[in-house]
């Protein structure tokens, strides 16, 4: 296996001519949300084989074009209403089968696809066997992809709303005034034991300079969220505080401290296959 990291669909997306003539509008200003709803990943393909671009969660920056992934199946975990002054639209938050490729594209722009079936049968998309994986596909939308986000508060969006990174959430709440920083979360991720299955999870590029001398790695707090049995666990409020105290962060610290932090949280996530993420790394920088 490669070191990589149905619910029934709104009407909307069965709607006869719709999408083909929309304009994708231009990336300036963020847009904001206003409504969402999840979905259990359902299958959708390119609705054209012309432009239609991925974007940011608030529309800021274009991240892919899905005219250079034809033949991929896109699994759609969440819609959201997105609005800009007078302007408003409805995008899907879809992932790829192999969880590389994760973010927000018009839904004017996707259909269902009629090349899946249902958990239990038998299907490929290009060349990997989706087959009895259907519920392994469950966490792709809470896997994070830091290449995929374009700053620091990206991330934190991120985090804040995926539904199985509740552990990074209360992390943060215990060191309330921590900044949670991309390229120290790169550098977590490079220097970390994360792992697909039996394979390290792929390094990534990050700003050297930017890390300091000051840089320390939370050993216990990994431990305890390793330790916990699955994606959907928490520790205890008072076995998290004990672990920070254990790595050097007292009471008194955890409100003070005002540094930044970064961290990848794998432990127990399914990916595509049935193969399933693990492991947690986590820093401190002042």
């Amino acid at each position: 296996m490669n070191k990589k990291f149905t619910s029934i669909l709104i009407t909307g997306l069965f709607a006869a001519g719709v999408g083909l003539a929309v304009q994708q509008p231009t990336a300036h200003a963020a847009y904001k949300w206003t409504k969402t709803k999840n979905y259990n990943n359902v299958p959708l393909r390119a609705k054209t084989k012309g432009t239609a671009y991925m974007w940011n969660w608030n529309h800021t920056k274009k991240l892919h074009n899905l005219k250079n992934y034809p033949h991929t199946t896109w699994y759609l975990s969440k819609s959201v209403k997105m609005v800009k002054g007078h302007k408003s639209g409805i995008y899907y938050q879809v992932t790829s089968g192999n969880g590389k490729v994760s973010g927000f594209v018009h839904r004017n722009y996707l259909k269902i696809s009629t090349n899946n079936t249902t958990k239990g049968s038998s299907n490929s998309e290009n060349s990997g066997t989706v087959g009895n994986s259907i519920s392994a596909q469950n966490d792709l939308s809470s896997l994070p992809i830091l290449t995929n986000y374009g700053s620091s508060n990206d991330y934190l969006h991120f985090v804040q709303s995926a539904s199985k990174q509740a552990v990074s959430r209360m992390i943060l709440k215990a060191l309330p005034n921590a900044k949670l920083d991309l390229n120290l979360s790169k550098y977590a991720q490079n220097k970390g034991s994360l792992y697909w299955d039996d394979n390290a999870v792929n390094s990534i590029k990050y700003d050297v300079n930017a890390i300091n001398s000051s840089v320390k790695e939370l050993k216990n707090v990994e431990q305890l969220v390793n330790s916990l049995p699955s994606s959907n666990s928490l520790p205890t409020t008072s076995d998290l505080y004990n672990a920070l105290t254990a790595d050097g962060i007292s009471a008194n610290d955890r409100e003070s401290f005002n540094g930044k932090i970064g961290f990848v949280i794998l432990n127990h996530l399914k990916g595509r296959e049935g193969g399933l993420y693990s492991g947690s790394s986590i820093f401190i920088m002042k």
